[in-house]
């Protein structure tokens, strides 16, 4: 198995005993009424949902939270 295939392979729980409490990201979800922001912290668990990226970006900071990258 390659490193990359590796990563793939840590489940979010994994990631989440790993240390990265502290990490959260934003993911884009469509509605009805719209796109919104829903924010996860690295175990996946949904901390919040807003109308405005900004907003989820500074729930994120204000949380002392880091935001990571996923894709």
């Amino acid at each position: 198995m390659t490193g990359k295939e590796e990563l793939h392979a840590i489940s979010p729980q994994d990631l989440f005993t790993f240390g990265a409490q502290g990490a959260a990201y934003i993911r884009p979800v469509v509605h009805e009424k719209g796109t919104l922001y829903s924010v996860h912290s690295a175990d996946g668990w949904q901390l919040g949902v807003f109308d405005d990226p900004d907003l989820a970006f500074a729930a994120v900071h204000q949380s002392g939270m880091e935001l990571v990258n996923v894709h």
